[in-house]
């Protein structure tokens, strides 16, 4: 996770989520799983393909602070549902 960051995959190529393309490896996927996630203006790169499994899970998630209008604070986006 980063905020106001990067995440840089140039070089692994790979990114994997509740995934396994290793023969013989068996991956039981977990619900809502996230493999990068970037938050205000964060950097996020992979340069290889990108393979989910899990129900609602997601490769790459890039968010953004919301203001809550009564309070005028940021919403924190970990509380924020964005399936």
């Amino acid at each position: 996770m980063a905020d106001y960051g990067w995440i840089n995959n140039y070089n692994a190529g790979k990114l994997e989520v509740e995934y396994s393309s290793v023969p013989g490896v068996t991956v039981t996927p977990n619900d809502k799983a996230v493999g990068m996630y970037g938050t205000n203006n964060s950097n996020m790169v992979s340069s290889g393909p990108i393979r989910v499994g899990g129900k609602n899970s997601i490769g790459i998630l890039g968010l953004s602070y919301k203001i809550d209008p009564a309070t005028g604070l940021a919403i924190d986006p970990s509380n924020e549902p964005y399936f």
